[in-house]
């Protein structure tokens, strides 16, 4: 094999090698993507209680919630409020969980669906209980 040669497979190897790397961390960064969004929900004086998306340093009723199309989700409610059960319906995506009285939780695990805004209510307190879960691209 000639110099020349051996610097044309040279070159060949260098941008399969460089090819396969990009490739590789992109699949890597597809996946981590993707990995489950887990939010956790407190349901204390007839409110959802949770960090809102645009507010990550407090906890606030109501929150705005918000994933990425195909991620898988999951909604973990846990109840404080004593005398009450509660519950969590996403009616648009037929998902909703158990009703959970105080001391029990209860978790909602899906995948989130097309880009668009859902809203999501306590099916025993609607118009008292209830948010969005807002999912983007």
């Amino acid at each position: 094999m000639t110099m020349r040669q051996k610097k044309s497979v040279a070159g060949v190897s260098l941008a399969i090698a460089l090819g396969l790397l990009v490739l590789i961390v992109t699949g890597v960064a597809a996946r981590s993507a993707m990995q489950t969004v887990r939010i956790e929900i407190v349901l204390d004086q007839m409110a959802f209680l949770g960090v809102d998306s645009g507010n990550l340093s407090a906890m606030v009723e109501n929150p705005t919630l918000r994933v990425r199309s195909g991620q898988t989700v999951e909604i973990v409610l846990r109840s404080q409020d004593r005398g009450m059960k509660h519950d969590l319906v996403i009616a648009d995506l037929d998902k909703r969980t158990e009703p959970v009285a105080f001391g029990e939780s209860a978790t909602l695990r899906f995948t989130a669906p097309e880009p668009g805004t859902y809203a999501y209510f306590c099916s025993m307190h609607p118009k008292i209980m209830r948010g969005q879960l807002i999912v983007t691209d």
